[in-house]
């Protein structure tokens, strides 16, 4: 009885195509995997690098073909196109570090460094410490990615990509140290300058402090509640009853839950609030207390941190020429969208996508109408056993 049972446990162990299951889901990782990757990648190239949009259109046209081969059920062909992809993809990623990071951030820093010890601040002085340290750790990043078994492309491609999260984080840190080392004066006019950024998106903290000195600024700062509910009341409703107008075919939970209108259904206690923070912030920002001042603001400005260096760079792209001769402060813009992993220009994919084909297909007579073999896919057939860049079987 029991060698009829063992009997029948490996006829079953035989009959049901395990391996298969093990090869679809090995494939659908490894495309899963790569397909971060590349949406990483588009960020960095669509920010900097318009010179290898083609190689990275090979990387992207090689997985596209994976996930179209994967939907087919060839789990084969579809791993063989990941492995072509990252094979280029490797390469492609190395470059980009060094060339759009490890290159821009050295001319960057050593622009910025002699202003910012220049100006004795302790911060910009830590920031900008911070910048070189991070420098140095993505070049070790990058040294052992490199000294990994070059058909490791997907081990290697992490440790490229953490260079590349290490290096942003290094022009984080310079522009940070960038703001720390301005006067007082240029400070209050990028607060200013941000304030009046998020006037013109409808958000009304600090709006009644703009464009006023002296005197009024006093007055301002010193006024009741109730006059300047008096006043906001009659200006709300009248923009309240316009955007309504605007926007009658939507339920008031729609319009209550947009972004761009939220301040238009501030209740009486949260406007109550948002006076006597302003004032605070009014005369934390006149005292020069700008930490004190970013406590408050940032309860109230979306998106904080990104708004208030992007309006420290346009402040300073204005009035500081002088101070920083031939300095780029759009490619200094650019650089901190990609710090926040932002696109400052057009989407790389969305260029090319039109030019994706899928290739290997098969044809109705069954036969290959794409015979020839990539090179890749020949160095794969027969010589590698396992995925190189993990100790997963390859589905092959």
């Amino acid at each position: 009885m029991l060698k009829k049972a063992v009997f029948f446990i490996v006829f079953l162990s035989f009959s049901i195509p395990l391996f298969s299951f093990s090869d679809q889901t090995t494939t659908e990782r490894k495309i899963n995997e790569n397909k971060e990757y590349i949406s990483f990648m588009n960020v960095c190239i669509s920010n900097f690098g318009s010179s290898d949009i083609e190689t990275f259109f090979k990387v992207y046209e090689a997985h596209f073909n994976a996930e179209v081969a994967f939907l087919q059920s060839e789990y084969a062909r579809s791993f063989k196109n990941v492995y072509q992809s990252q094979t280029i993809h490797d390469d492609l990623y190395n470059k980009v570090l060094v060339d759009y990071y490890h290159e821009h951030s050295k001319l960057i820093l050593d622009k910025l460094a002699p202003s910012i010890i220049k100006s004795k601040n302790k911060s910009a002085r830590l920031y900008l410490t911070l910048a070189y340290r991070d420098r140095s750790f993505s070049k070790n990043l990058q040294m052992a990615a490199l000294a990994t078994n070059p058909r490791q492309h997907s081990y290697r491609m992490y440790k490229l990509r953490d260079a590349i999260i290490i290096s942003r984080r290094s022009m984080r840190y310079a522009l940070l140290a960038l703001f720390e080392s301005q006067s007082i004066e240029i400070k209050k006019k990028i607060y200013d300058h941000l304030f009046e950024m998020e006037r013109e998106k409808g958000n009304p903290f600090y709006v009644r402090f703009l464009s006023k000195t002296g005197e009024d600024y006093l007055k301002e700062y010193n006024r009741d509640f109730n006059d300047y509910e008096k006043e906001y009341t009659v200006e709300l409703q009248t923009k309240k009853e316009t955007y309504m107008e605007q926007n009658k075919d939507k339920s008031l939970q729609e319009l209550q839950e947009n972004d761009n209108s939220k301040y238009l259904f501030e209740k009486n206690v949260s406007r109550r609030l948002r006076f006597k923070m302003e004032q605070r912030t009014a005369e934390y920002l006149r005292n020069g207390e700008f930490d004190k001042a970013n406590d408050i603001a940032v309860k109230y400005i979306d998106d904080y941190n990104f708004k208030l260096i992007l309006a420290a760079i346009e402040i300073l792209e204005t009035g500081s020429k002088d101070e920083y001769p031939g300095f780029d402060f759009e490619n200094l813009k650019t650089h901190h969208y990609d710090d926040f992993s932002r696109l400052r220009k057009d989407n790389a994919i969305d260029l090319f996508i039109s030019r994706v084909k899928v290739v290997d297909d098969i044809g109705v007579n069954g036969k290959n109408t794409n015979p020839d073999k990539s090179s890749v896919e020949n160095d794969t057939e027969g010589n590698l056993d396992k995925d190189p860049g993990s100790t997963v079987e390859n589905p092959q």
